[in-house]
């Protein structure tokens, strides 16, 4: 699929590809890449390959050449430790770990594994690790018609400038990636580590039209970058993913950007994209549960968890090398009914349903469970509050405490905005969602996938 769109690319070689802070990537350029690629991965046809997917054109190049070589690509993060992928090309028995080169001979470095391994008799696709957010990431199988499948195709001939938020190894990466390059866009990639204000003056100078990003995300740029220069990015389009999305973000969007599009997506690096709601309300409404949609996508709620029948899904695990075949290990009924226990809570109010929030991501505050985004919704209500981050601390009494992070707005007094955060909470929460911990900080810790960090363990940047 990706390999077909840049192989065909004649009528927009002209037309701008990639465009990264230091540099462009024409559509023509970006084909005599791919084509280069494909030599030096000629000796791993049908082989499993890692690929580190760097936010540089030969990355995407050489993930185009090796679907033509019939790889099967298992998506790195780029900044992944020397010894972590090491022990991916062990368990998953990588032939190769391919990155982009900022040499000037080929695109491609390639480093062969340790591991013995032969070419792969399964059909070849791409492995994607989930973000790793409850502990060891998983491997999730995809062919390359199961990552197409959500995209739409649009008018080519009108160019759609398109921001690139997420990490190209996860699968909402991949996702916006696709969507930019199938229908001859311009993927704009700023540097992983670029500030909001780097962020947002970049999609305004390249007239970013198409933005997706965690709500997290979303709250940073709109905080702490210049509003002028937020403002005057062009967007037609917003989308929220990847975690709950929540009224005030929507709101704050919809205050700054009147004229554009804005919707939430739901989707799991297993289930693929599964629903998206643009009525300008958090959660979704209940109509959606049960009758199939024209997707193919069904949901339920069981005891409190969404449940998600998807034709979008992985085809399976990636366990020692091998696929697993198995959707999750839930029991051999649900299993063969195609149902996916997502993890996710939900809360029905009237006709609408809400994510409480990950089951694993519950604070246990004396055996009964909290939920941070439902703490965090309360203190986000409060004036001069800039962001919040709510989490459990251990405690030798009570278990875990309810701690919380707190950003505030420039300007603001910050023993001042803290005291009304305390105030609020103990109106509108019950005594155990109280926090008992709360400090300032200068924002909201991130995870490297653009999600608020959840554990204890993450230091925070404090005043």
């Amino acid at each position: 699929m990706l390999f077909e769109k840049i192989h065909n690319s004649e009528l927009f070689s002209d037309r701008r590809a990639l465009i990264t802070p230091d540099a462009t990537c024409s559509w023509s350029e970006l084909a005599r890449l791919t084509t280069a690629c494909q030599k030096p991965l000629e000796p791993f046809t049908g082989h499993r390959i890692g690929l580190l997917m760097h936010r540089h054109p030969a990355a995407i190049a050489g993930l185009a050449a090796c679907q033509a070589r019939g790889c099967n690509v298992f998506l790195l993060e780029a900044t992944a430790a020397a010894e972590d992928i090491q022990r991916l090309a062990e368990e998953f028995q990588l032939s190769a770990i391919v990155r982009a080169s900022t040499g000037s001979g080929s695109p491609l470095e390639i480093t062969m594994s340790e591991s013995e391994a032969a070419p792969d008799a399964s059909v070849a696709g791409i492995t994607i690790l989930t973000s790793g957010t409850e502990g060891r990431p998983k491997a999730a199988r995809h062919s390359w018609a199961s990552l197409a499948r959500p995209i739409r195709a649009t008018d080519s001939a009108e160019r759609q400038v398109w921001l690139l938020s997420f990490r190209l190894d996860l699968y909402a990466g991949m996702q916006v990636m696709l969507q930019c390059l199938a229908n001859y866009g311009t993927l704009v990639m700023p540097s992983e580590k670029a500030s909001p204000d780097e962020i947002v003056t970049m999609m305004r100078d390249q007239t970013v039209g198409y933005a997706s990003a965690t709500p997290s995300y979303w709250r940073r740029l709109v905080l702490m970058a210049d509003r002028d220069i937020v403002a005057a990015a062009p967007l037609k389009q917003i989308t929220l993913g990847g975690e709950a999305v929540d009224q005030q973000i929507l709101d704050s969007l919809v205050s700054i950007f009147p004229q554009s599009r804005i919707a939430h997506i739901y989707a799991t690096t297993e289930l693929g994209r599964c629903f998206s709601v643009t009525d300008g309300q958090a959660g979704f409404p209940e109509k959606l549960l049960d009758a199939p949609s024209a997707d193919g996508i069904q949901l339920r709620v069981e005891d409190g968890e969404l449940m998600v029948r998807s034709a979008n899904r992985m085809s399976g695990y990636e366990q020692q090398g091998r696929s697993s075949g198995a959707v999750d290990d839930q029991s051999s009924e649900e299993a063969s009914s195609d149902w996916f226990a997502t993890g996710d809570l939900v809360e029905q109010f009237a006709d609408r349903i809400y994510f409480a929030g990950r089951r694993t991501e519950m604070i246990n505050v004396g055996g009964n469970k909290v939920s941070p985004l439902a703490v965090e919704n309360v203190i986000r209500s409060v004036e001069g509050v800039a962001d919040a981050r709510v989490y459990g601390k251990s405690s030798s009494i009570a278990g875990q405490l309810v701690a919380c992070d707190l950003a505030v707005n420039q300007g603001e007094d910050s023993r001042e905005i803290r005291e009304r955060v305390i105030q609020r909470c103990q109106v509108a929460l019950a005594d155990i969602q109280q926090p008992r911990i709360v400090q300032i900080v200068d924002s909201i810790s991130l995870t490297s996938s653009s999600k608020t960090a959840r554990r204890d363990s993450i230091k925070p940047e404090t005043n």
